[in-house]
């Protein structure tokens, strides 16, 4: 060795040689290195981008929201809710330190729990289901509307099992909600929520939107359903959050009421059984009145009737009608007009459709007769007038014995009797000559008398 490094210090030329190799057989090694490290980081980012895909599907947390694609988790075209420093809100891990502590509710056998519930979270509708004499839950029981997390992953999908319930439950936003029951984690069922734990501070544009994507991961539904899981389904009940885009379950999703903005309850829940809720007071309304029709007009049954649910809505197209009525013939028919609201509420209105006969209008023929029967009347008056000036009449000009009287008498009594009864006009001059013959016969026998 040491004969080598004498060697190399005569030599200059060599030791520089050698010297050149080693540094350049080091860079080798160095590249080859880094080359290798840069390979092993792009496996490594590649295993945990299919990592967090794969998390995304199970749950989604406030920390790692910032290395998420948002387009690929949204349900709907809304954007998600975020916090101020940008991260989107989940309802998925939100817990409070009490929750931690609470004891384990008392759990019942698997064969005796009453109820299975079911919920479908892309067409927010939960089904409740019990069992059929096997013991299977088969049987769909009742069907709520409800609304799942508009960030979609929001709402995990999965089988559990529920735990504790809550009469209010703080919210994730700070919000509180009305008969919580919990699924997995911080996902809850639990009514839309209010502003403040009060009943009277609910969220209407919240409560209209249920039936639709709009949680932050929970299972929105009416105080009147949520109440209902509370009180009905025993801790340790199990939960099936599935997807299925082509129905929303066996008995369909019901459709539920909303709230006018403007109304003077609209702070209260309308399904809520408090005694204080001013929406108890309230029914559907149904305006109409009694209507009187020619018959054989083209008359619509439902013309100027009109109903709204409690709420005030319109719901005139709800409306049904029951009674039995032709408008082609005449008389007097009761006819009712009902409705049911989505609260099933209903009221009852009952008219009276009367319908009359047709206007008739005497054909020209009938003219001249009625024209010619009202002539005798007034000729058969002028005549009694003449008449009886003509009875007066030789009482006032002629003086003669009573004998003669008698005669004019029953003459003019004679001659009034074919006068009340006969209607011929020319009676008035078959008279006229009577009277002067009986005056002239009267005159004839004075002057026989006085010779």
């Amino acid at each position: 060795m040491k004969h080598f490094i004498e060697t190399l210090k005569a030599n200059k030329q060599l030791t520089i040689a050698i010297a050149s190799s080693f540094i350049f057989i080091g860079i080798i090694i160095l590249v080859l290195a880094k080359v290798k490290t840069a390979s092993n980081s792009t496996d490594s980012h590649t295993s945990a981008s299919g990592s967090s895909s794969l998390s995304a599907e199970s749950e989604l947390t406030t920390t790692d929201t910032e290395t998420r694609e948002t387009d690929s988790m949204l349900s709907t075209d809304q954007e998600p809710v975020t916090d101020k420093n940008g991260n989107i809100i989940s309802d998925m891990d939100f817990t409070l330190p009490e929750d931690q502590n609470e004891e384990p509710e008392t759990t019942l056998p698997a064969r005796e729990y009453p109820y299975l519930i079911k919920v479908n979270r892309l067409l927010n509708c939960v089904t409740v289901y019990t069992k059929n004499p096997a013991g299977e839950f088969t049987v769909p029981y009742k069907a709520m509307a409800c609304s799942t997390g508009k960030y979609i992953n929001n709402t995990p999908l999965g089988t559990f099992r529920t735990s504790s319930k809550y009469n209010w439950r703080l919210m994730v936003d700070g919000t509180h909600s009305q008969y919580a029951t919990r699924i997995y984690g911080g996902i809850l069922f639990h009514s839309v929520p209010c502003y403040r734990p009060s009943k009277d501070q609910l969220e209407v544009a919240e409560f209209n939107k249920l039936g639709s994507p709009a949680s932050l991961g929970c299972i929105r539904l009416t105080v009147q359903d949520s109440k209902w899981i509370h009180d009905n389904c025993p801790s340790g009940t199990t939960v099936i959050i599935y997807d299925d885009a082509s129905s929303p379950g066996p008995l369909g999703k019901p459709s539920v009421i909303k709230i006018p903005e403007n109304s003077p309850f609209a702070g209260w829940d309308p399904t809520d059984p408090d005694s204080a809720n001013p929406w108890n007071n309230c029914n559907p309304s149904i305006t109409a009145s009694d209507v009187t029709i020619p018959s054989g007009s083209n008359y619509d049954i439902r013309h100027n009737v009109t109903a709204t649910d409690t709420c005030g809505n319109d719901i005139t197209s709800s409306i049904m009608v029951n009674g039995s009525y032709d408008i082609n013939t005449p008389g007097s028919y009761p006819v009712t007009f009902s409705v049911t609201d989505l609260l099933g509420r209903s009221a009852t209105v009952t008219i009276i459709l009367t319908v009359t006969a047709p206007e008739t209008v005497p054909p020209e023929t009938s003219k001249p007769a009625e024209t010619t029967s009202a002539v005798p009347k007034e000729t058969t008056a002028e005549t009694d007038t003449t008449t009886k000036e003509t009875t007066k009449k030789p009482k006032e000009t002629t003086t003669v014995p009573e004998e003669s009287t008698e005669q004019q008498t029953t003459s003019t009594s004679e001659t009034t009797k074919p006068m009340e009864t006969e209607t011929d006009p020319e009676t008035e001059s078959t008279e006229e000559p009577g009277e002067t013959s009986s005056e002239e016969d009267s005159t004839d026998s004075s002057s026989r008398q006085m010779t």
